[in-house]
């Protein structure tokens, strides 16, 4: 089995968790100033990352790094992000008329545009076939961006225990509790899983037990995206973003309780292989 192991820089902190943390020269600068470390000029990137691991203090650098998130473009996206949510998900509705699904598999934009081809169709037609599922393909990744910068803001504004990253980081938006996470929110507790459930109140049961939507979402990730990282998912059981009833489910999370999830996955090229990684699990709804 492979068991995914994290650092806790509540103990400790490495050059990965700076550059996550920071991921840019400039916050780097602001935060050393901030703790009243002198920096010498034209020093490189590589320096700075050093002077944060020599310096680490996590109970005072948490403070600061958290002022630091208020000022960044991810929460201030997070700010105004359910607004612009609302009208981003009206607008596909009004456009397209159908569920908001994506048009193809990410990085698999070849086969997609292999199977049009082969289509015995006009080539206007094909050409206006690939123009909307890329038009749909962007849209929904702006989508997913302002719904998870909102969920993010509230989770920030509601846990002390959480340090955010300033800016977005591929495999981690929190340590929380010193540990890393990956945020993955889902507009819904998956059709096929509540099909496989084959019950009438599939929701309350998962909110009951968390650990069977945790198993489910890391085993039916795409092959592109494949990962066994520590995440912190939150499931959407409806189309509700009142913003009350979402903080009000989210301040009664748990964060210092991840669960232990074990899972198997069938890759394309190494066969099945056996995982065990933690999850937190917020269903909305």
């Amino acid at each position: 089995m492979i068991i995914k192991e994290q650092i806790d820089i509540k103990q400790k902190i490495t050059q990965n968790e700076v550059k996550k943390i920071f991921s840019n020269s400039q916050n780097l600068k602001y935060f050393l100033n901030k703790k009243g470390i002198d920096i010498k000029k034209n020093m490189s990137t590589q320096m700075l990352k050093d002077l944060v691991v020599e310096n680490w203090n996590y109970e005072e650098d948490k403070k600061i790094i958290r002022e630091m998130f208020k000022n960044s473009s991810k929460y201030q996206s997070g700010l105004f992000a359910q607004s612009s949510l609302l009208e981003l998900i009206k607008s596909w509705y009004d456009k397209y008329q159908s569920e908001i699904e994506w048009p193809f598999v990410a990085n698999n934009f070849d086969q997609f545009t292999a199977n049009i081809n082969r289509k015995e169709i006009e080539e206007e037609e094909k050409d206006r076939l690939i123009a909307v599922a890329a038009q749909k393909f962007r849209l929904i990744k702006e989508i997913n961006t302002l719904r998870n910068d909102f969920v993010e803001k509230i989770i920030f504004e509601n846990s002390e225990s959480i340090i955010p990253t300033l800016s977005h980081s591929k495999s981690v938006d929190f340590f929380i509790n010193g540990i890393m996470f990956d945020q993955k929110v889902s507009k819904s507790l998956g059709k096929k899983l509540i099909e496989k459930l084959n019950m009438e109140n599939p929701m309350d049961y998962l909110k009951k037990n968390p650990h069977i939507l945790a198993k489910w979402m890391y085993e039916n990730q795409d092959q592109e995206r494949f990962d066994y990282d520590y995440r912190l998912y939150v499931a959407f059981g409806d189309n509700d973003l009142e913003p009350n009833r979402i903080v009000n489910i989210i301040k009664s999370t748990n964060f210092s309780d991840p669960i232990d999830i074990e899972f198997s996955y069938k890759h394309k090229s190494s066969g099945i292989l056996e995982y065990k990684t933690k999850c937190l699990v917020i269903i909305i709804g």
